[in-house]
């Protein structure tokens, strides 16, 4: 598996203790899927989204 969750239950585990209602995770969900990740920004809210400062690859 890669570094982004891809099923529901990944996105679950890997972002357990950040949504505090089972909605808000599933909103989120459904934005992370979608690839909207503006949507996401706006939603988690100001320096939650991208991860790691938006760090997406390394070249070697």
């Amino acid at each position: 598996m890669g570094l982004m969750a891809t099923s529901w239950n990944d996105f679950q585990k890997r972002s357990k203790g950040l949504f505090n209602k089972n909605k808000k995770a599933s909103d989120a969900y459904k934005l992370f899927k979608a690839k909207d990740w503006k949507g996401l920004e706006d939603f988690m809210g100001n320096g939650s989204w991208p991860p790691n400062q938006g760090f997406t690859n390394i070249k070697k």
